[in-house]
């Protein structure tokens, strides 16, 4: 077999198993150095020795998947002398060995037995032998050959995988001897050190002499530095050129910033190729450190406070780096405040491990009932080891006293001022009852008649008393103008403060007295008496003065009589205002036809106190209303049906009454109710009238039927109806209902329980009340025993009503009573507990333990928080976002405070109001909470209404005084502009003005719907009403006298009402209610340029909305709901200088319009709250809107019209009108979804 000679440092790294396989060998036999310096050179192995020495071989086998069932090792030598010691048997394979290697120079054999196996595991050790080195230098070349079986094979190579050193392929081992004359290599020096800054750092390696080859030093390196963090090496091997001594081996240093203690850096040599190994084959490179290692140590804060009952403070110490040492730094405590006392520190030192930045020092506050001033702890940092100090190093915590220190009250010094208009500034000068340690923020605000900007201006809100300060002022400066407009009045209201609290005088009145002088005019209205006939449109009545004011003059007006508001007739104002230089006004009542028998009625109309001036001898005036119906035409009420039979056990019946029509208005029918049977004991009905609703001919009456378990005969209710005035009665004006008994003649036992199980009261309460209840009365006494017991004291903390509790026959329950007795020793709080025992006629329930707590009143043990309310009414407008309830304790809590509550009142919840969360929790260490209910504004005209807010007992507290708020809710909705369409089949008289050109009504579908419209009144009226889409096609007309058509949701549509010269009144009606539409905003629907409705467009509406943008400043408003006021003439939902624009135009076209009169045509609008009128002209409109228009509307082309006196003037104005007005209500209802 030819040797194959491998290329230098390639290995074969193949598993023996691998190899086997590959080459189709049985087995694999290594020889593996165990004593002696070895290395692989050129794929050979080579082992260093000296003459003399002993070096010990393992012999390795690899097997085959074959078994081998027999073997011969032979070893031969390149060398004679060569002495091999015994072979010493492996425990892996004793029985393989039968005879030992003999110390001849010779040829060595050791052999198996032909019966033994060898298994298939990994390589396996067969035994050591030893070979003394001979004295004489060279290399000795030591074969091992195998015979396995009948063939002889030479060694393989087993990988080093397999726990053996890669020989060649064959086997040989190279015993390399040296004498003294062989090349030594170590390193130069053992040790040195450097500087972490040196840079670079070198480790010479030398030659003890030189060589005619390179000498290849492979070396390994390790120590304490990390490679690649605090230095980086050059690679192994080391070649030492032939010729050479020495050569270096290079370290660069890496210079950083940590602090740290020395570290090493060791280069071992290995065995070198061209020399031998030295003694000297090591050497360490100590790098000392160059940074400094101390961290600077500070406290964070100078100063803090704390709450005395906050719990715990923490002071933090930080350190300006890490550092591998602990730090140690010791403080000392000073200060006010007492040790132990009140406060607790652990230690007079703070430990910062190593590694960290920093630590904290915890002080533990303590919370006692002790009166006092705030108190300070002072910490000092002293030297530490292992840092230094820097700044802070004093920390001053100062601890706020929380003990019942009353706070200073804020007041105005005086309640009361009266002062001219030309004073010019006053300060009204608010105190504090006592200096205070800190800032004291007092907000104010003002009302009054006196108008801000106007009339006077006051410093900005809020008032701030410095430190110390226990006096400041409210700067007012007053105006002094030439209207004579009266004495006006300005409060100023002090509000919560923050560090005090208000005291007696939080509110000061400043009567400014106006130093102009003016005749006061006399009020009178021009006519004493007044009649109109039903059949009629309107009333007018005229309001004079007898002087010419110099200023706006404002005279409320009462309507009262027979007649009945919003069903005879309606006023779209209550207010007559005079402009300046204006003497006589004109109001328009408007009268409806109805179809009642009534007889002749009356409106009494009554002027109030003027704004200036005073009344007249003619301050009232009587308006008689004609009846013009015929006898014997009114609608009949009665009930379906005469009789009803129910059983006592049937819960509950309805009482159903009916309308010979429907019902044009809500109409309510009292009744009367007799009969055998009982209200409240047989029955229950609260309700005492019917109510039919709009559009409707039924209403229900529901009775609640009480199954009692008493034996009766059948009982009878008789329920009887009074007809309202213009009703009938039907043939069934009284219904009978019968309750047949359902109980059985057999007694049935009741059931006793307590009506609760538990109460809490206070110590000084008095008499208590513990109600015992039974499920049904008994036709016998009841006799129930009770027990008690408890940690309260019987006699010396209470006393109670004997036992047994007797109920008689016939009641349901009885009352055990005991008397809390008031003592004045500060105790715990004690209970009573009352327990029920077997009954006789009865019994028991489930109840049957009852407990009283009774809360100590002595005041050394401290109490619960007591719960009220910071106030117990408020009222706002339906626009506003939300009533805050505000909730308040006592005094502070350490648990957090939960307080349920219940709301009632005529508003209803989820349509006019939301409440948010329900209970309420108050927060430990706060005193304050927030009940918030969310308003809803709806587009319903509605009157107040209340929402009413009622504390329950909270977890952790007790219920005050003050547990009931109620807030009423004040209507932002108009008549005028609550809606046009109504809800179904409601019929409500809408004017359309005389006018000489058509009216338009724009408005969109909401829901599907059907429309109807017809007329009223006045049959001189001859106009048609037409029904247009959005593209102007002709749906429908008032031909035969009612309109009706079919509306698709989504789509817009125009009545057109053509010129008449009489005030045309139509009935609107929508079969699926008012949503159905797009609603009305807050503007006057008949006129929109008439501010203040009184039927005419003049320079007052005008001056009207140039006030209210006064009153507002320079900010442009919300709408304001004020009754018979419309100032957002544009009904974009605001107040502007739009809005007055408006009016001014207005008045511009009717001067220039020489035959007009000055009532206007403006056509009524119809659209969403809060979008623009849909009906007026606007001068540009804006670019969105523009777009809507051209995507969704085509231009009136020609204004569809059967009057014959309409000029082509009015048809180009009215389509210019119509045809803006429809592109602004589709963008609206583009916005409403």
């Amino acid at each position: 077999m030819s040797r194959r000679t491998p290329s230098r440092y390639v290995k074969r790294r193949r598993l023996g198993a691998e190899l086997l396989e590959d080459r189709c060998l049985l087995a694999a036999i290594d020889l593996l150095p165990v004593v002696g310096n070895s290395t692989e050179f050129d794929g050979t192995t080579v082992v260093s020795a000296s003459g003399g020495s002993t070096v010990r071989f393992e012999a390795l086998l690899t097997a085959a998947e074959q078994a081998v069932r027999g073997f011969q090792l032979n070893f031969a030598s390149s060398a004679p002398a060569l002495e091999i010691d015994a072979f010493f048997e492996s425990e892996d394979f004793p029985v393989l060995i039968d005879n030992v290697i003999n110390r001849s120079v010779g040829d060595s054999v050791v052999s198996s037995s032909a019966e033994a196996a060898i298994g298939i595991p990994p390589t396996r050790s067969l035994g050591t032998f030893d070979v003394t080195v001979p004295d004489v230098a060279g290399d000795y070349r030591l074969t091992l050959d195998a015979i396995v079986g009948n063939s002889a094979r030479r060694t393989l190579v087993v990988d080093g995988e397999s726990n053996a050193l890669p020989i060649t392929d064959y086997g040989d081992v190279i015993l390399r001897v040296s004498d003294a004359s062989e090349t030594v290599v170590s390193t130069t020096l053992a040790t040195q050190s450097q500087l972490e800054d040196v840079g670079t750092v070198t480790v010479n390696v030398s030659l003890s002499q030189i060589t005619s080859e390179d000498v290849i030093v492979p070396f390994s390196v390790s120590g304490t530095a990390t490679e690649g963090v605090d230095f980086t090496a050059d690679a192994s091997p080391l070649i030492i050129p032939a010729g050479s001594m020495s050569a270096d081996i290079t370290f660069t240093i890496d210079d950083d910033l940590s602090a740290e203690s020395t570290e090493t850096i060791v280069v071992t040599l290995g065995n070198a190729s061209g020399a031998l190994l030295g003694t000297q084959k090591t050497h360490t490179v100590n790098i000392v450190d160059d940074d400094d290692s101390t961290p600077i140590a500070t406290l964070d804060l100078a100063a803090s406070t704390i709450q005395e009952n906050a719990g715990s403070a923490a002071m933090t110490v930080t350190l300006s780096g890490p550092t591998e040492f602990d730090v140690v730094i010791p403080y000392t405590v000073s200060g006010s405040a007492s040790r132990d006392s009140d406060f607790v520190i652990s230690g007079d030192s703070l430990v910062i491990p190593s590694g960290e930045t920093s630590g904290t020092i915890v002080i533990a506050i303590t919370d006692d009932f002790e009166l006092e001033n705030n108190e300070t702890v002072i910490v000092k940092l002293d030297p530490p080891t292992n840092a230094k100090l820097g700044t802070p190093i004093r920390q001053v915590l100062t601890i706020i006293d929380n003990d019942d220190v009353p706070p200073p009250a804020v007041n105005f010094r005086a309640s009361a001022l009266t002062v001219g208009e030309d004073i010019g500034t006053i300060s009204l000068n608010v105190i504090l009852s006592k200096p205070s340690d800190a800032p004291i923020t007092v907000p104010f605000t003002f009302g009054g008649s006196a108008s801000p900007n106007t009339d006077f201006s006051i410093s900005a809100s809020p008032l701030v008393f410095a430190a110390g300060q226990t006096s400041a002022s409210i700067t007012v400066d007053i105006s002094d103008d030439t209207l004579v407009d009266g004495d006006k009045v300005l409060f100023v209201n002090l509000g919560t403060p923050v560090g005090a609290v208000l005291g007696d005088t939080p509110t000061e009145q400043i009567t400014i007295s106006d130093d102009d002088l003016s005749p006061a005019p006399t009020i009178n209205i021009e006519q004493s008496t007044l009649s109109v006939s039903e059949g009629d449109s309107a009333i007018f009545v005229t309001v004079s003065l007898s002087e010419v004011p110099e200023s706006f003059v404002e005279v409320p007006f009462f309507l009262s009589g027979t007649a009945i508001n919003g069903r005879d007739y309606a006023s779209l104002t209550n207010v007559v205002g005079f402009a300046a230089g204006e003497t006589s006004r004109t109001i328009k009542i408007n009268v409806f036809e109805d179809s009642f028998i009534e007889g002749d009625e009356t409106i009494v109309f009554t002027l109030g106190v003027p704004s200036f001036g005073e009344l007249g001898s003619v301050s009232e005036t009587t308006i008689t209303i004609t009846d013009n119906d015929v006898e014997g035409s009114n609608p009949q009420i009665d009930f379906t049906t005469d009789e009803i039979m129910v059983s006592e056990s049937s819960m509950a019946v309805t009482a159903t009454a009916r309308l010979s029509i429907l019902a044009p208005e809500v109409i309510t029918v009292p009744v009367t109710i007799i009969g055998t049977a009982s209200n409240g004991s047989d029955f229950m009905m609260g309700q005492q009238s019917l109510r039919f609703e709009v559009g409707t001919s039924t209403a229900n009456l529901p009775i609640e039927i009480i199954d009692d378990s008493l034996i009766e005969a059948t009982e009878t209710i008789r329920i009887s109806l009074t007809p309202p005035t213009g009703y009938d009665l039907g043939a069934n004006s009284t219904l009978t209902i019968s309750i047949t008994d359902n109980d059985s003649s057999v007694p049935v036992e009741p059931v006793v329980d307590f009506s609760t199980v538990a109460q809490t009261i206070s110590e000084d309460g008095g008499n208590v009340a513990i109600s015992v209840a039974l499920s049904a009365a008994s036709e016998s006494e009841i006799v129930i025993p009770f027990a008690v017991n408890g940690t309260a004291t019987a006699g010396t903390d209470y006393t109670i009503s004997s036992s047994p509790l007797r109920i008689p026959a016939g009641a349901t329950s009885g009352t055990i009573v005991v008397t809390v007795i008031s003592d004045t020793e500060s105790e715990a709080d004690e209970s009573i507990s009352v327990t029920l025992q077997s009954p006789t006629g009865a019994s028991l329930g489930t109840d049957t333990t009852h407990t009283i707590t009774l809360q100590d009143s002595d005041s050394s043990v401290p109490s619960q928080p007591i719960v009220t309310l910071a106030n117990v009414t408020e009222t706002v407008s339906e626009g506003g976002s939300a009533i805050n309830v505000a909730v308040q304790l006592s005094k502070t809590s350490d648990t957090a405070i939960t307080i349920p509550f219940t709301v009632t009142g005529s508003a209803t919840s989820g349509s006019d109001y939301t409440v948010v969360v329900n209970p309420i929790t108050i927060a430990a260490g706060q005193t304050v909470g927030n009940i918030t209910i969310n308003l809803v504004d709806d587009a319903i005209v509605e009157s107040l209404e209340t929402v009413v807010v009622t504390l329950n007992q909270p977890t952790g507290a007790n219920l005050g005084e003050s547990t009931v708020f109620t807030g009423s809710i004040l209507d932002n909705d108009t008549s005028g502009g609550g809606g046009l369409l109504v809800s179904a089949n409601m019929a409500r008289p809408q004017v359309v003005p005389a006018s000489g050109q058509s009216t338009a009504i724009l408005f969109g579908a909401i829901k599907d719907t059907t429309l109807t419209v017809g007329h009223v009144g006045s049959t001189s009226v001859t106009a048609q009403v037409v029904l247009y889409d959005e593209d102007l096609n002709p749906l429908a007309d008032d031909t035969g006298g009612v309109l009706t058509a079919t509306l698709n949701a989504g789509d817009l549509y125009a009545l057109i009402v053509n010129a008449s010269n009489e005030d045309q009144v139509l009935i609107i009606r929508s079969s699926a209610g008012n949503d159905a539409v797009a609603g009305v905003s807050p503007t006057n629907l008949v006129e929109s340029t008439d501010v203040d409705a009184s039927g005419e467009t003049t320079t007052m509406d005008a001056l009207l909305v140039v006030n209210q943008l006064g009153r507002q400043g320079s900010v442009e408003g919300e709408t304001v709901v004020v009754p018979g006021r419309y100032y957002d003439v544009n009904s974009d939902g605001r107040i502007t200088a739009m809005d007055a624009l408006r009016v001014i135009n207005q008045l511009s076209r009717n001067v220039a319009n020489s035959g007009a009169s000055e009532s206007l045509a403006t056509p009524m609008t119809l659209q969403s709250e809060g979008s623009r009128s849909a009906s007026e002209s606007v001068a540009e409109p804006s670019q969105a809107v523009a777009e809507a228009r051209s995507s969704k509307v085509t231009t009136f082309a020609q204004l569809p019209t059967t009057s014959a006196t309409v000029d082509s003037d009015t048809v180009q104005a009215m389509e210019t009108q119509v045809d803006k007005a429809m592109a602004e209500l589709d963008d609206t209802l583009q916005l409403l979804g």
